[in-house]
């Protein structure tokens, strides 16, 4: 893609901390917690044996189903890391309706950590009714006196003076104040501390983080099995994560519970500039309300009213847009709290061992010009730069983006990569193959046919010596001869003329040029059929098809042979996307002339531009090119099965059908890439692209 191209289609979306609510809501807890749900007791019993399935998993192993993962990384307000997940899987089926799901983390424990207590499940306890609220309380959340200290206030407070009852109860309040103050400092200067250097943290009783949804919606994952989605967050360190889930009981015996894993291993918090992870996306979605609180962590990759679509596995299509999201990670504010960054997403297409710099999309500027009124860096708001593009102008292979933040306040520069792939399509492979009508180039007219074709048709009916020359020298290809002969009879000056012109067309003059030289012809008394012809010729290299076609008409009006002239204008009509007035020429010369494998070649390949693949087959497998054997008629017929299977999965005929062309096709390309044919590559896409497609 050019890389004006690839500036020009970026289309920009601000995504800030008024548009990220599930980000900021993973970042600080609320300042009042929802009351504890009420479970009635066939959803108690339901969550009970998926929590019991996920603890059996955790243990032992046993039970985890496959899963590839994407995961992704950014960070939360407070330094702590919101992980977007994704899970897919073959190995299980979504239900129709709702599941029961639960997901926690574990600190991963080798060594001597294993030797440590099991962390408890807030969760697991309220089931077993040992609490009342399945959230643990917040560290801040109670008030305690250390054993064996004396309450606040001393003993003024227990002889009942109300004076100093009064002035104790104010100091009370006081002191409270101070120490209530220190201890926020002190805390937040802890988990801080603890963010940046894991080792300091102490060592937690509950477990790092845990969730569970009642009514949860498994999404199907593209070619089938499941398509899970959630979010967590939790400080650094080595986690293992376990998400269970299970379709609700029936009348009948109780759903088998599916449980997946994954190591989660973060990084400790920094506050130096960066970028959090690069999130690659086939997909962003304008949604028409932003998901309520209540249903943030099943959409962790929705942003307000947007929402991204990972790519799986990084692999994209020409069909797909390419949508690209990254977090911009302590950038410095200006005045009213607002950031001046520039975030850049520059894409490289790998070669081998090399790359090259396909384009950068536009740049996104975030200040105070273009953010939210109430937007505050120093308020913890999180700034996300996302962006997309067609990919329609991509090749297929392997590709880097790399993310570039340049903040202009503090002058610091951080980036920030990932890689994706893009792969063909059945349409978009099929899209591809060569199509006819293909730029005009000067050696169409120089074969032998069509030169012998010109010179008789400018023979005069009596000639002299040295124009019998001239004529052979062009009939030959001897064209410098043109230029230089000068002794002819007055009545062949014309003819002269019209040589020489061709002449300065063979050998590489301008179409400028060789136009004056056949205008002074045809002022002279040239023949008009095989001017007509060359000025075709100077005309369709200059670009000028509409004239080109005009003058090969009259050509062919004139008497020129039609296997001349009518090749001619059928790549005209085709350049001009006049593909049904070409195929109608083209099959009026396979009508004329049937053994012509040049002419039939046209008329199937032509049938094809215009998506008949059967009647391109039907051509095919008549004479003369069902025994051709040279390479541009079989790809042809590669080209003309490949179209009609994809024609057939479109229209989803019977299996059989499918099945033959398809066994007829992996034949022929086999041989056709063994030979090392000229689009061998593009035949083996296409053979991989069928083969995915059979059953298994």
């Amino acid at each position: 893609m050019p890389r004006a191209r690839a500036s020009a289609v970026a289309c920009t979306l601000i995504l800030t901390g008024v548009l990220a609510p599930a980000l900021v809501a993973a970042q600080s807890p609320p300042q009042q917690a929802p009351p504890a749900p009420k479970l009635s007791r066939q959803q108690r019993a339901a969550l009970a044996a998926v929590v019991q399935a996920v603890d059996e998993a955790a243990a032992t192993g046993s039970g985890a189903v496959d899963a590839a993962w994407q995961t992704h990384v950014l960070r939360a307000s407070d330094g702590a890391h919101y992980v977007a997940l994704r899970a897919t899987s073959q190995a299980a089926q979504p239900p129709d309706g709702p599941v029961v799901l639960y997901l926690r983390v574990t600190s991963h424990r080798v060594g001597a950590r294993a030797l440590l207590a099991a962390e408890r499940s807030a969760v697991h306890e309220w089931l077993q009714g040992e609490r009342t609220d399945p959230r643990p309380r917040s560290v801040g959340g109670s008030m305690s006196v250390p054993r064996g200290e004396m309450p606040v206030g001393g003993t003024a407070m227990a002889v009942g003076d109300v004076a100093a009852e009064s002035t104790t109860a104010l100091r009370l309040l006081m002191m409270e104040h101070q120490n209530a103050v220190k201890k926020r400092e002190a805390d937040e200067a802890a988990r801080r501390a603890a963010l940046e250097n894991p080792s300091l943290a102490a060592a937690s009783v509950m477990l790092p983080f845990e969730d569970f949804d009642l009514a949860a919606r498994l999404l199907t994952a593209p070619g089938g099995g499941i398509d899970l989605r959630r979010s967590v967050a939790v400080g650094p360190g080595d986690y293992d994560l376990h998400i269970g889930w299970s379709a609700w009981p029936g009348r009948g015996a109780p759903q088998p519970v599916h449980v997946v894993t994954r190591r989660l291993q973060l990084a400790s918090a920094t506050p130096a500039f960066g970028l959090s992870d690069v999130i690659v996306a086939d997909r962003i979605s304008r949604l028409e309300t932003p998901y309520p609180p209540d249903q943030q962590n099943a959409h962790p990759y929705a942003a307000g009213a947007l929402e991204l679509t990972p790519a799986i596995g990084g692999v994209l299509t020409p069909e797909d847009a390419l949508g690209l999201m990254v977090q911009v990670i302590n950038p410095a504010a200006a005045s009213g709290g607002k950031p001046d960054v520039t975030v850049t997403f520059r894409i490289h297409r790998r070669l081998g061992d090399r790359e090259e710099l396909v384009g950068a999309l536009a740049p996104l500027r975030y200040d105070a010009t273009r953010l939210p009124v109430d937007f505050d860096v120093l308020r913890g708001h999180p700034l996300l730069a996302a962006t997309q593009a067609p990919l329609a102008t991509f090749a297929r292979g392997r590709y880097r983006v790399e993310a570039v933040a340049v903040d202009h306040v503090a002058g610091r520069t951080a980036s920030a990569e990932a890689t994706f792939e893009i792969v063909g399509t059945l349409a978009s492979l099929l899209r591809e193959a060569p199509r006819p009508g293909k730029a005009y180039a000067r050696a169409t007219l120089l074969t032998p046919e069509v030169r012998a074709a010109f010179v008789q048709a400018l023979t005069p009916a009596t000639l002299s010596t040295a124009m019998a020359a001239a004529l052979e020298a062009a009939r030959r290809g001897d064209d410098a001869v043109l230029l230089r002969f000068d002794v002819v009879p007055d009545a062949e000056r014309a003819v002269q003329q019209a040589l020489r012109a061709f002449g300065l067309y063979a050998l590489g003059d301008t179409p400028r040029t060789v136009g004056a030289q056949l205008q002074a012809a045809l002022a002279a008394g040239a023949p008009t059929m095989p001017v007509a012809l060359l000025q075709g010729a100077a005309l369709a290299l200059a670009g000028d098809d509409v004239g080109a076609l005009a003058a090969w008409e009259q050509a062919r009006q004139s008497g020129l042979d039609p296997a001349v002239v009518v090749p001619l204008l059928a790549d005209g009509y085709t350049r001009r996307n006049d593909v049904p007035r070409a195929s109608a020429l083209a099959q009026a010369l396979v009508e004329v002339r049937p053994a012509d494998i040049a002419a039939a070649r046209g008329l199937a390949s032509l049938h094809l531009a215009g998506g008949r693949p059967a009647d391109a087959l039907a051509l095919l497998d008549r004479a003369p090119l069902v025994t051709a054997t040279d390479a541009d008629t079989a790809f042809l017929r590669l080209h003309a099965r490949f179209a009609a299977i994809v024609a057939a999965l479109r229209a989803t005929p019977p299996p059989g059908v499918v099945a033959d062309t398809a066994a007829a096709f992996d034949r022929e390309a086999q041989t056709y890439i063994e030979g090392n044919g000229p689009h061998a590559a593009l035949v083996e896409a296409w053979r991989r692209a069928v083969d995915a497609r059979r059953p298994r």
